[in-house]
């Protein structure tokens, strides 16, 4: 779950408009983890029309396509704004066990 929000943070957040008022059309957010040498991702775009949670799994794609609502949308949004998404850092440190 800690690598899901880090990558929202580090790289989720598409046509986001610092401070706007209101959601922009174009608003998406795009999060990614990926189990290193194991068989395994994750990649999920949240976006206005079709939506998509795609999981692979040794060599098995589970693909779920669904619609948010705008109200949901633009909570989403509200919510990255009001926390600051420019500025958030993560320290993070993991070891590699190759």
């Amino acid at each position: 779950m800690r690598k899901l929000l880090l990558g929202l943070v580090l790289l989720g957040l598409v046509g986001c408009g610092r401070g706007s008022a209101s959601r922009p059309d174009d608003f998406a957010v795009r999060l990614r983890e990926d189990g290193g040498m194991t068989p395994f991702s994750r990649n999920i775009l949240l976006t206005s029309g079709v939506s998509e949670d795609e999981t692979f799994l040794n060599g098995v794609v589970l693909r779920v396509q669904f619609e948010l609502t705008e109200t949901n949308l633009t909570a989403l949004y509200e919510a990255v704004v009001d926390n600051r998404f420019d500025s958030i850092r993560a320290d993070v440190e993991e070891g590699v066990y190759d």
